[in-house]
């Protein structure tokens, strides 16, 4: 998961923060349980919007 932010000069998305996280409930990129991936979403937000200093 990343958290992106467009640069004031020339437009471009710049990355400004990252989390990571193990993800359960896929399997060969099909969804078999909704509860996993719903989870490492939730936990990978979380460091990416502190390293942002966003929350929104």
């Amino acid at each position: 998961m990343s958290s992106a932010d467009i640069d004031a000069e020339n437009g471009a998305p710049k990355i400004v923060g990252v989390g990571e996280t193990p993800n359960s409930g896929m399997r060969k990129g099909t969804v078999t349980n909704l509860s996993g991936p719903a989870e490492a979403i939730d936990k990978a937000l979380e460091p990416a919007e502190r390293m942002s200093g966003s929350s929104d």
